[in-house]
């Protein structure tokens, strides 16, 4: 596999004793394109997706810096869910084959910083952000994303 200089790679986890899960990531917009996954050592592609699931919002500044939307990656201890934010979407997809488990909306201001899976991929918790005042940890069902407890965080 070619180095892309316009683009950075990122390795999140083994997915069993063979392959590898893969985000490319390009710089300008700051957004994660595609997930894949690449055999272990050759980086021949087994299979790859589009990141997002839905037309992609502009991206949040700090003066002229634009800045990702694309946060918290998580995968379940038994490598067969993974789940991941990206503008104010929650994604769960199937880990060997990409299926879209479920798909959830966040609140317009929310984002989801941080993901974390239970091992089973039975449950997951998110931080969620506007990235000023508002920030609560959340629970969710990972077979529905159906939401569960909300805990503020208090700074």
């Amino acid at each position: 596999m070619p180095l892309d200089f316009s683009q950075r790679d990122y390795v999140w986890a083994a997915v069993n004793d063979r392959n590898l899960l893969i985000s490319h990531n390009l710089f300008k917009p700051p957004i994660t394109e595609t997930l894949e996954i690449v055999e272990f050592a050759s980086f021949r592609e087994i299979m790859k997706v589009p990141y997002a699931t839905q037309p992609r919002e502009s991206g949040r500044r700090i003066g002229t810096h634009e800045l990702s939307s694309d946060m918290g990656l998580g995968v379940s201890d038994d490598k067969k869910i993974l789940v991941y934010s990206f503008d104010h979407v929650l994604l769960c997809r199937r880990m060997n084959v990409f299926k879209i488990l479920w798909t959830r909306q966040l609140e317009s201001k929310l984002f989801g910083f941080a993901v974390v899976v239970s091992a089973s991929g039975s449950h997951f918790a998110a931080v969620l952000t506007d990235f000023k005042n508002e920030h609560n940890i959340t629970v969710y069902d990972g077979k529905t994303g159906t939401e569960l407890p909300r805990l503020p965080i208090n700074e």
